[in-house]
C-alpha cells in the first residue's frame, strides 16, 4: 500500500508539473487571485492560446516553463508564443513594473496602464511642488516639475461626473494643472548648493520624497517595502516586508 501511496504521490507531482512546470520547484505558492474569479479565468485562457494550459505564472511572469532543474534558465526569455503576440518579451520578476506592464496587466487593463502616468504617485507633481515652495518658492504658483516630462497629464478616466469636475477645476485651477511639465532637475553639486541654498529641494526630493513613486520600489525599511507599479496597492506587503507563504524556494528571511 505504501508503494502505491508513493507512485500517486509522485504521478500527481509530476502532473502538476506537467501542466504547469512553474510548480516543480514553487510548490505551495500561493494563488494570487481565486482559480474561479474572471482575472485567472482570463489568465488561463492566454495560456492555453500560447499552448501551456493551467499555467497561470508565465503569462504575466514570462520565462521558460520548460526547464525544472536549473533555476536560471527557468528565469529568463519568453515564449515565442508572447513575442509575436501580447504578453511578456522576457522574464518579469516584477510584473507590475510600469516600465514593462503594456505587456503584462496591459492585457487586460489597456486604459488603466496608459493612465498610470496620470496618476499623482507616479508623477508626484504636488509633493514636488510643496517642496519647491518650501524652499524659496523658485516655479511661484505653477507646478511645473513631475517626476518626467509628461504632456495631456490630466486627461482623465472615471465617471462623466468626474471627468467634468476635473475639467472646471482645471478651468479654475491652470497654474496647478499644466498641459506639459520639466522632469526634475537632477541633484546639484556641494558648489552649486553653496551658491544657492535653495537647489538642495532636489537633493531632498530626489533622497527623500520620492520614495512613493509608484516607477520605483519605494524604500529598503520597515513599513516602506510594497510593489511597483500596479503592485504597489494591488500586492499589499506587511510591514516587514518577510514572504509567509509555503513556496519554500522563496527565503522566508529576507525582507523585500
Amino acid at each position: 500500500m505504501k508503494k502505491i501511496a508513493m507512485v500517486m504521490l509522485f504521478a500527481t507531482l509530476w502532473l502538476m508539473g506537467a501542466s504547469n512546470g512553474c510548480l516543480s520547484c514553487h510548490q505551495g505558492i500561493e494563488d494570487i487571485r481565486d482559480h474561479q474569479s474572471g482575472m485567472i479565468q482570463a489568465i488561463l485562457k492566454k495560456a492555453k492560446e500560447a499552448g501551456v494550459p493551467d499555467n497561470d505564472c508565465v503569462v504575466c511572469h514570462g520565462g521558460n516553463p520548460q526547464e525544472t532543474e536549473e533555476k536560471a534558465k527557468a528565469h529568463q526569455g519568453t515564449l515565442k508564443y508572447f513575442l509575436d503576440h501580447e504578453g511578456p518579451k522576457a522574464f518579469y520578476p516584477y510584473p507590475a513594473s510600469p516600465w514593462i506592464n503594456e505587456h503584462t496587466c496591459g492585457m487586460c487593463h489597456p486604459v488603466q496602464v496608459s493612465a498610470q502616468w496620470n496618476n499623482l504617485m507616479a508623477t508626484e507633481q504636488g509633493k514636488i511642488h510643496g517642496a519647491i515652495w518650501g524652499f524659496g518658492a523658485k516655479e511661484g504658483y505653477r507646478h511645473t516639475f513631475t517626476d518626467f516630462n509628461t504632456t495631456a497629464l490630466h486627461q482623465r478616466i472615471g465617471t462623466e461626473a468626474y471627468r467634468d469636475y476635473m475639467k472646471r477645476l482645471k478651468a479654475k485651477e491652470p497654474q496647478a494643472m499644466l498641459e506639459k511639465t520639466k522632469e526634475l532637475p537632477p541633484a546639484p553639486t556641494a558648489d552649486e548648493v553653496e551658491k544657492d541654498p535653495t537647489l538642495s529641494v532636489y537633493t531632498y526630493l530626489r533622497q527623500e520624497w520620492l520614495r512613493c513613486h509608484t516607477g520605483g520600489k519605494g524604500r529598503y525599511r520597515r513599513g516602506d517595502f510594497r510593489g511597483i507599479g500596479c503592485a504597489s496597492c494591488h500586492i499589499p506587503y506587511s510591514n516587514e516586508g518577510l514572504y509567509e507563504g509555503k513556496d519554500k524556494n522563496i527565503p522566508h528571511d529576507q525582507p523585500g
